[in-house]
């Protein structure tokens, strides 16, 4: 073992790793990798396979497609660790690594890596409210529930995720929808500012008048440009919410998605309420079960907005006025049993198109059934209204494009969990359902090419949806902040940008460099 390894410039500290199952078939890279991050003095911060604390983040991935080998985990405490690790590792050549925040994002490699380092950012978790200027600040690996638990009983709130548990830091990098998206943006509009570490170590804040581009395409633009290690976020005041979950008969479809269409299409008018409605299919139901998510974040009980729902009879609801913090408990979706194929698609507010949309999920459900009696399906519909974008432009803009769109659109979650023997079978059924519905939306003129980044699959590609110009601001910050193109080919997770925009390379020998990466 030690003749193959000794070109490494091996230390005392490799041997160690190599004593703890790192020294196998490519020892060499794994253990420079992770042994330069040792070295760097980050030695107490490392996990390693088969011991305890490994095995256990391991298991906390959202979907299976996370699981799987990276060489080491690092867990980082603070900021300058951060700083530390990704200089380390920028410096070590072969050596590849993710980022991890909440680890809910369902595409593969994601939040972590097979055969590289894996920056866990699940310590970092910190929420504290500033009353002077009335934001709260949140490191990347807190969830939605760790700050509205800290907030709601002094009366407060910020405009983040619907489901508890997912991660901050993950959810804003890729826009986020919230209950407050019609009053104040999406979830990324609510960022004041950042704290980023960038490839070579420096640590640099991003606000409207400090590194304003990388501010602006750090809301939409994924993890192009560093690892964002602070967010400062809008902190407002709240009553309770009036919210939950609504059952219906399924003999009630035609009449839900009338009900959705007269809702989306009047959501500017009423920017207090918000639907979110899905079929789904259960081996445990033996069926499919329609149901809806409704919220009024003025706490008005059987608010108008909704009126056409209230009027159809329901078999179960939890409606009630509630905290932010149980609402969003209520609506999180269990994971780490499945593979998450989920793929994305926006269509036009047009009932037509919902109905394909939803007899193309029936058409999958029955094509799974031949194969298995053990899988999850769903699909889900929510609006994204003129009023989400424009109060992204009135706090600094964003890059996400949803400003392009004349009407309101449609947000549509394709989605299948499997076990992981059907991922490849899974992923034709989702490909085939997803391009369906897009070009029946083109036949009857109701389709968008707006793809939301926190829902797509690897094989979308969600920049594309962004529009020429948004695509040109990602690319130009990347450069910029990122000259050496190590969270384009050393961060191999996530949507890269460099593979989105052709105008990302300059001339067609460096294109042919990046696709041998």
């Amino acid at each position: 073992m030690m003749g193959r390894i000794l070109d490494t410039k091996v230390t005392a500290i490799q041997f160690v790793l190599l004593a703890v199952g790192l020294g196998t078939s490519t020892d060499a890279t794994a253990t420079l990798c992770c042994g330069s991050l040792a070295e760097a003095g980050l030695t107490s911060r490392l996990l390693y396979p088969e011991s305890t604390r490994y095995n256990g983040r391991q298991e906390t991935f959202f979907s299976l497609h996370e699981d799987l080998s990276p060489w080491c985990i690092l867990q980082p405490q603070t900021t300058e660790e951060v700083s530390t690790a990704v200089k380390t590792l920028g410096a070590t050549e072969p050596c590849q690594f993710a980022i991890r925040s909440g680890g809910h994002h369902h595409a593969k490699a994601s939040n972590n890596i097979h055969q590289g380092v894996t920056i866990d950012l699940g310590n970092m978790n910190s929420v504290k409210y500033h009353a002077e200027n009335s934001t709260t600040s949140v490191e990347p690996g807190a969830q939605w529930g760790d700050i509205y638990g800290k907030l709601d009983p002094m009366g407060l709130t910020v405009a983040g995720g619907r489901d508890a548990s997912v991660g901050v830091a993950g959810l804003v990098l890729g826009g986020g929808n919230s209950f407050y998206s019609a009053l104040r943006g999406m979830v990324c509009d609510g960022v004041r500012r950042f704290e980023v570490v960038l490839a070579n170590g420096d640590v640099v804040l991003a606000n409207k008048d400090i590194n304003s581009d990388l501010f602006q395409v750090l809301k939409g633009g994924g993890n192009n440009f560093g690892i964002v290690t602070r967010l400062d976020v809008d902190t407002f005041e709240t009553g309770k919410l009036w919210g939950g979950l609504v059952y219906y008969p399924l003999d009630a479809t035609a009449d839900i998605i009338d009900a959705f269409v007269n809702f989306a299409d009047k959501i500017d008018e009423n920017p207090a309420s918000s639907s979110v409605i899905f079929w789904m299919y259960q081996p445990a139901a033996k069926g499919t079960i329609l149901g809806a998510s409704f919220a009024n974040i003025g706490g008005v009980v059987m608010d108008e907005p909704h009126r056409d729902f209230w009027a159809i009879q329901n078999i179960s609801s939890s409606m009630r006025t509630t905290t932010i913090t149980d609402l969003t408990e209520e609506l999180i979706l269990p994971g780490e049993v499945y593979t998450n194929v989920e793929f994305t698609l926006t269509i036009k507010s047009d009932g037509r198109a919902i109905k394909k949309v939803l007899d193309l999920h029936d058409q999958a459900v029955e094509e799974m059934k031949t194969l298995s009696d053990d899988f999850v399906s769903a699909v889900m519909f929510q609006p994204i209204a003129l009023s989400y974008a424009a109060g992204g432009v009135a706090r600094g803009g964003n890059v996400l494009g949803i400003d392009r769109f004349a009407e309101t659109q449609v947000l549509c979650i394709l989605w299948l969990q499997v076990r992981p023997e059907l991922v490849r079978v899974a992923e034709q059924i989702m490909g085939s359902w997803y391009q369906a519905g897009h070009d029946y939306a083109v036949s009857i003129d109701q389709e968008s090419d707006w793809i939301y980044l926190g829902y797509a699959y690897a094989s979308q590609d969600p920049f594309a949806g962004y529009g020429r110009e948004n695509m040109g601001k990602i690319s130009a910050a990347a450069k910029k902040y990122d000259p050496t193109g190590v969270f384009q080919s050393r961060v191999p997770g996530g949507f890269k940008i460099s593979k989105s925009y052709s105008g990302f390379y300059e001339d067609q020998n460096v294109m042919n460099e990046r696709d041998e990466l």
